[in-house]
């Protein structure tokens, strides 16, 4: 869909990254994100970006400026909202008539069918599956023409959409709407996430008391937002964990607020003393995998909990 004669908006754009490697495919790329500090990483690289939230008023000025969009992205931030309606507006006016918008998301059906509670907190407004997906953009006579699956979070999908009609609809929209009129009848799915959730816990309280039982010393590696919901959910802190492992400069010597787990470097990893180490960052763990005899000491075991309990020793 890309050529050098059309126009690609990319909202909650970030530091640019993406639109820079889209770029050379077309006539023009802008970006909107309200991050002051960030968007300006992405002005610096040569990606213009407009520091706002995305709205009716900024798709006005974007019109009035570039004329309408070809091409219009949305990459994990559309769940981020609570009024998905006020960006979808904005998009459908922004768009051309044959635009066509790409929405990307953490997949529903992976977040309940892998028992991703650790994805549900206070930043996801939303849990998006193709049936409700649909039927938001139903209001704007919009609809999801193809999609494109990713292991990203635990389990992403890629809605691609256009007006009504404009597209031919993909057998994968169709085989995927007949699965999630299974997956949703008589609300198995959400007792399937409950059972799953709870006996994840209890697992998880066993390796920790039987640390405790042999004097075993655990920590945590990774301190992304929902660590916070992990802890929560298993009812864990400092008394169990003795500090989390993060790579991010702003995180690092802080604190989990409730928990009171600090967060340390890799570096000063190196003068603990653990035995064992919850994954918070699971979704990264082939790569944890790969680089683990580099991190961690030998005989350390890796225990990742989501999307089934596994215990990797390195």
């Amino acid at each position: 869909f890309a050529n050098n004669e059309k126009k690609c908006l990319e909202i909650g754009s970030n530091n640019g990254n993406l639109l820079k490697f889209l770029s050379p495919h077309f006539k023009k790329v802008l970006g909107i994100d309200p991050a002051e500090n960030i968007a300006q990483i992405a002005n610096n690289q040569g990606i213009e970006t407009w520091v706002n939230f995305f709205s009716d008023d900024i798709s006005e000025k974007i019109i009035k400026k570039f004329d309408k969009f070809d091409v219009g992205i949305a990459r994990h931030m559309f769940a981020h909202n609570n009024d998905p309606k006020k960006l979808m507006g904005a998009m459908s006016k922004v768009l051309d008539e044959n635009g066509i918008f790409i929405i990307e998301n953490a997949y529903a059906i992976d977040t309940f069918e892998n028992g991703e509670f650790d994805q549900i907190y206070h930043e996801h407004m939303f849990y998006y599956s193709l049936t409700n997906i649909n039927f938001l953009l139903k209001e704007f006579d919009f609809e999801v023409v193809d999609l494109m699956f990713s292991k990203v979070h635990g389990g992403s999908m890629a809605f691609i959409c256009s007006k009504k009609g404009k597209l031919p609809i993909s057998d994968a929209v169709k085989e995927t709407a007949d699965k999630e009129d299974l997956y949703f009848s008589g609300n198995k799915i959400f007792n399937d996430f409950l059972n799953k959730i709870h006996e994840l816990k209890k697992e998880i309280k066993n390796i920790l008391l039987d640390a405790s039982k042999n004097n075993l010393s655990v920590g945590s590696y990774g301190a992304p937002a929902k660590a916070f919901t992990m802890f929560s959910f298993l009812e864990i802190d400092r008394k169990d964990i003795k500090f989390c492992v993060d790579t991010t400069p702003t995180k690092i010597d802080k604190f989990f607020p409730n928990f009171g787990i600090p967060v340390i470097s890799e570096e000063s990893l190196k003068k603990e003393i653990y035995d064992i180490l919850i994954i918070n960052a699971w979704n990264y763990k082939d790569e944890i995998k790969a680089k683990s005899k580099t991190i961690f000491k030998k005989g350390t075991k890796l225990v990742f909990p989501i999307p089934y309990l596994e215990v990797f020793e390195v």
